[in-house]
């Protein structure tokens, strides 16, 4: 017998049916969009609770004209995009509004189609997650929707564009700074894109801890690359194939995923994480607490990220709403676990 979510004749909504299933309304759309990665026992819950309820999916038109919420993501794979539109769809629930998902995969010809097929929704606002879209893309496409834009993890500073940002020079410096403090003078940096603002702010971040050290950066240990596991198991391979007194004794990656990869890499090579490397990620995703050994990470406030996107992007539509910044720039602090330790000449 099919439930109705608890009124007669009321159609079973999306949050009807992660209320049912006990996960996140965001995680009942990712499985619902065939979004990857999603686990089997994830799926097999929502399905499980939309059977028993009978929810039938809405497509973007039968939503109800401006209660959707538009969510432009870099790159779902990664949960630390996740946690953020968790936070999103928290915060939205609350104004009675949808967060529609699109998945851009950091591309223009992907980007072109994602605008256009966002252009096409009738939304109240659109959140961009991290996309690397241009400023000037961005901006005209706000004038183009003619509704709030909200940029997340985007260094942009234009009239049109509220932005959400991590102060990432200050949170690498940190990290750099417990690494040389615990004796390292040989730090490695890995991930990113030479040509993305972040990579820039992530490395200029060591580089003036390092140099107030004394130090240098060699650019040999520093590796652009992917945010993928498997590029950190390759990249760090690339550097353990050095001989052992030229090759970082400390590596900072640009995300978690990546540092994951670093780990196996040097559990692989039957290294000891921290008595021969150190490692540090950023990002503080779930899985970093419960990495081997747990990962000393710079862990950014990502759920509340997700919800003040939502206030700053509503705030424009009430006049009654005291003035909010236009940029807000967050703190990450470095959180110190177990893969990090005194270099092994300091003991």
């Amino acid at each position: 017998m099919k439930e109705n979510g608890g009124k007669r004749g009321r159609n079973p909504s999306l949050h009807d049916v992660a209320k049912k299933a006990g996960v996140s309304a965001a995680s009942v759309s990712r499985v619902l969009n065939k979004v990857n990665p999603t686990s089997e026992r994830l799926r097999s819950r929502v399905q499980a609770a939309v059977d028993a309820l009978g929810y039938v999916p809405k497509n973007a038109q039968e939503v109800e004209t401006g209660k959707m919420l538009g969510v432009i993501s870099y790159d779902l794979r990664n949960p630390y995009f996740c946690e953020i539109i968790t936070g999103i769809q928290d915060r939205a629930v609350v104004f009675g509004l949808t967060p529609m998902i699109l998945d851009l995969q950091c591309g223009h010809a992907e980007w072109e189609s994602v605008r256009a097929a966002a252009a096409a929704l009738d939304c109240k606002g659109y959140v961009f997650l991290g996309t690397g879209v241009a400023e000037h893309d961005l901006a005209e496409f706000a004038a183009q929707a003619g509704t709030p834009v909200v940029a997340v993890n985007q260094a942009i500073r234009h009239p049109s564009i509220r932005t959400i940002n991590i102060d990432y020079e200050k949170a690498t410096y940190a990290a750099a700074q417990h690494l040389l403090g615990l004796g390292h003078r040989r730090v490695g940096f890995l991930g990113g894109s030479p040509s993305s603002p972040v990579s820039v702010e992530k490395i200029r971040g060591v580089q003036v801890a390092m140099t107030e050290a004394g130090l240098e950066l060699p650019a040999a240990n520093v590796i652009y690359g992917a945010a993928t596991v498997e590029w950190g198991f390759q990249a760090m391979n690339s550097l353990l194939a050095r001989p052992e007194d030229s090759r970082p004794t400390a590596v900072l990656c640009a995300c978690d995923v990546i540092a994951l990869g670093v780990l196996h890499a040097l559990r692989s090579a039957q290294l000891s994480v921290p008595g021969d490397v150190s490692v540090v990620g950023f990002d503080d995703i779930d899985m970093a607490c419960h990495s081997n050994p747990p990962l000393t990470t710079i862990s950014p406030p990502k759920y509340d990220m997700g919800r003040r996107a939502v206030d700053l992007l509503l705030a424009r539509d009430d006049p009654q709403s005291s003035p909010i910044t236009e940029y807000v720039m967050i703190e990450s602090p470095l959180v110190v676990r177990e893969s990090t330790g005194a270099c092994p000449r300091e003991r």
